[in-house]
């Protein structure tokens, strides 16, 4: 039997609470890309701004001229504005040009500029409450206010960090195409998912290779072409320069959640398989660096965090609502596919 503890009384012995754990100085070494990156980040995102700010100059001077052009009262083709020449604009500022074509809504919010969430103050319960919403959603539910060639900016804080300078070139009516006039897209959208299909096949059989190497470097195992492979450094899973996002590993575009699982629950050495936010690219990922197991992870939160400063750090909450805010997303998704909803244009 246990002995019985003693009344807590005038002559107990204070209790002292464990002091916080140290955090450990990691080596100048393990940090050194991440180090690298950040200093270059604040020039890089001025020079980013610089570039579109400059370029968007032009592409507001195009606008207007398309402007006067559609008032005047003799307008013919003779005299509207020469298209812009968008290659010449995208070297001379070192930005990258890509037209998405005539797109609906769904096409546009699978695209990385659709997919883009910016907050936006809606009304909940009759009062503004600030949102993240979808690009794509933004654009289509002002469709009519759109005006062509128009520029406009837009920051990916959440994700990328990417800044975007985007027009619309065109607008019509929607309507169902006819089997010729919707051929050229059906085969560009089964050409995707099959090149999609094969990119993954590739990619298993160098996860195998990886897999069956006995902890050889990828760059290092025969059969891998060494010049498809990255070093990205280490980097976390989320990262915050004044806004939580997931990280953007060096040389990877658009990682997103499947990439971070992978990348996190993949023993040292071996590989996984995963394909990045807007699924135009797969990855093999394989950690070099030995990965701390969860438990020890949440101590030293609990330890160093949350005991230590009595609150939530902003990250967390930040990243938190990162999963909250997808979370609700499919939950709309199911719902409307349960009760059978259908979204018509006006």
């Amino acid at each position: 039997m246990e002995k019985p503890p003693e009344p807590a009384g005038e002559n107990a012995e204070p209790t002292q609470e464990p002091a916080p754990k140290e955090r450990a100085i990691k080596p100048l070494k393990d940090i050194k890309e991440e180090v690298k990156r950040s200093m270059s980040e604040e020039p890089a995102l001025e020079a980013m701004t610089q570039a579109i700010t400059k370029a968007s100059v032009l592409v507001q001077d195009h606008y207007e001229k398309r402007l006067r052009w559609d008032f005047e009262e003799n307008k013919n083709a003779e005299n509207e504005p020469a298209p812009m020449d968008l290659d010449s604009i995208a070297k001379q500022y070192g930005l990258v040009k890509k037209e998405t074509g005539l797109v609906d809504f769904t096409e546009l919010s699978t695209d990385a500029i659709g997919s883009i969430r910016v907050f936006q103050n809606m009304m909940v319960q009759g009062r503004p409450s600030p949102q993240l919403i979808p690009l794509s959603q933004i654009l289509f539910s002002n469709f009519d206010g759109l005006n062509e060639y128009e520029p406009n900016t837009v920051d990916d804080n959440w994700n990328t960090r990417n800044s975007y300078l985007y027009w619309v070139a065109q607008k019509v009516d929607t309507k169902i195409p006819s089997l010729d006039e919707a051929e050229s897209e059906v085969v560009k959208y089964w050409k995707k998912q099959q090149a999609f299909k094969l990119a993954q096949e590739d990619a298993e059989k160098y996860q195998a290779k990886v897999n069956e190497s006995d902890g050889k470097l990828m760059s290092e195992v025969e059969g891998v072409p060494a010049a498809n492979v990255i070093k990205t450094g280490a980097f976390t899973w989320f990262s915050s320069f004044g806004s939580t996002r997931y990280s953007s590993p060096v040389g990877v575009t658009a990682a997103g959640e499947k990439f971070m699982e992978a990348a996190f629950n993949t023993e040292q050495f071996k590989a996984a398989v995963a394909e990045n936010e807007s699924r135009d690219t797969i990855y093999v990922i394989q950690p070099v660096v030995e990965r701390k197991e969860i438990d020890v992870v949440g101590e030293d939160f609990l330890t160093n965090q949350l005991f230590k400063f009595n609150r939530i750090p902003d990250e967390v909450q930040q990243a938190s609502q990162i999963y909250r805010r997808d979370a609700l997303m499919d939950w709309y998704e199911e719902v409307n596919d349960r009760m059978q909803v259908k979204i018509l244009d006006r």
